[in-house]
């Protein structure tokens, strides 16, 4: 167990030291989305610390302190928790961190 534990941190320890960049994502983060169609719109305040999105969204993100924004699609079938820096455009948010939950649709659930 002590060998799994060890193994798992040091995977762990690989992608945490890996710098993340929109160019670098895995596509289940998700893709940049076109700034005349999306399906909400999130005001990133500068005392904001995480956001909440669902799968399928088309997100239109607006930094308050920058002035700025982009859109995003989500496009991914499990919950997934990531920093929304890693695929914002250079600039756009005045955070160096920003956590995003991405929930999973309930409509594209095998259960119901």
């Amino acid at each position: 167990m002590i060998k799994s534990i060890c193994s798992a941190l040091a995977a762990l320890a690989i992608f945490a030291s890996a710098p993340l960049c929109a160019a670098e994502l895995p596509l289940f983060h998700g893709v940049p989305g076109s700034d005349q169609s999306y399906d909400k719109v999130v005001t990133i305040k500068p005392d904001a610390k995480w956001v909440n999105v669902t799968s399928g969204e088309s997100v239109k993100f607006v930094d308050v302190t920058t002035g700025r924004s982009f859109v995003w699609r989500f496009d991914m079938r499990n919950f997934v928790v990531f920093d929304l820096v890693a695929v914002a455009p250079p600039g756009v948010l005045s955070h160096a961190h920003l956590t995003v939950y991405v929930a999973q649709d309930i409509r594209e659930t095998d259960d119901h």
